[in-house]
């Protein structure tokens, strides 16, 4: 199964989708939530911590 994560901070944000193996596939930078969401069920990735 794989996991994306969702990261913020005051100047990005961006979603990290992460490989069943726990190795990183992509990352991507997003506007938000929603967006990263997005980007989650495109890559068939599990919403982690969003």
């Amino acid at each position: 199964m794989k996991k994306a994560y969702y990261y913020a901070s005051k100047k990005t944000k961006f979603v990290v989708v992460y490989l069943e193996d726990g190795s990183e596939w992509f990352s991507k930078s997003v506007s938000g939530k929603a967006s990263a969401r997005l980007i989650a069920k495109e890559a068939e990735a599990t919403c982690w911590n969003f």
